[in-house]
C-alpha cells in the first residue's frame, strides 16, 4: 500500500522543513512532520498471529483498526525504558498505521544547510530506511524516509477495516 506523506523526488536540502524527532534505544531520529497525523497514547493492541515481530498488532483507536509497528523491533534495536513508549501515527490512502517509539522529543526545523542528503553514516538501521542526515546541536540525526520504514512487504497484508472486527 503506497504512503502519501512526503514527495521522495523532492531534494530535502533545497527548503526549510519541520521535521518531527524521536528517541529509539540511544539513538535520535527525525521523519518529515507532514507524515505524522497524531501522537496518541499507547492503548491495548491486539497480536495478530502469523505476523512478524515487528508488527505488534492492532489497537481500536476512536472507532478506527490501526496496525501498529514497534520501529525497535523493525531496526533490530533494543528498546529503553518501556514505561516512556509512545506512539505516532502515519496515514496513507486507506490505512492508518502506529509506530512506537522509546520518547517523542520535539518537533524541530532543519536549515537547508543543516541537512546532508548524501551523507554515508554508520547506523544499526539498514540505509535504505533513511533519506538523509541533519545536523543538530552535536547530534547527528538520521532523516528516515517514513514510506519505506513503514511501506514494506511484510506488512502488505494488514487489515484496512475502519472498524473493530469480533474475534
Amino acid at each position: 500500500f503506497p504512503m502519501t506523506m512526503h514527495p521522495e523526488s523532492e531534494d530535502i536540502s533545497n527548503t526549510v522543513h519541520h521535521y518531527f524527532l524521536f528517541q529509539i534505544g540511544q539513538d535520535k531520529y527525525a521523519v518529515p512532520l507532514l507524515g505524522v497525523r497524531e501522537v496518541s497514547e499507547l492503548g491495548e493492541i491486539r497480536r495478530v498471529p502469523n505476523t512478524v515481530d515487528a508488527f505488534v498488532g492492532l489497537m481500536n483507536l476512536r472507532g478506527t483498526v490501526v496496525g501498529v509497528i514497534d520501529l525497535a523491533k523493525r531496526f533490530g534495536v533494543d528498546s529503553q525504558n518501556a514505561a516512556s513508549r509512545a506512539l505516532f501515527l502515519v496515514e496513507s490512502a486507506d490505512t492508518i498505521l502506529g509506530a512506537i517509539v522509546d520518547r517523542i522529543l520535539a518537533v524541530v526545523e532543519f536549515l537547508p544547510e543543516q541537512i546532508d542528503s548524501n551523507a554515508q553514516i554508520i547506523t544499526p538501521i539498514s540505509a535504505e530506511f533513511i533519506k538523509g542526515v541533519a545536523r543538530l546541536n552535536q547530534d547527528i540525526i538520521p532523516i528516515l524516509n517514513l514510506a519505506k520504514v513503514m511501506d514494506h512487504e511484510e506488512f502488505v497484508a494488514l487489515p484496512r477495516s475502519k472498524t473493530p472486527t469480533a474475534s
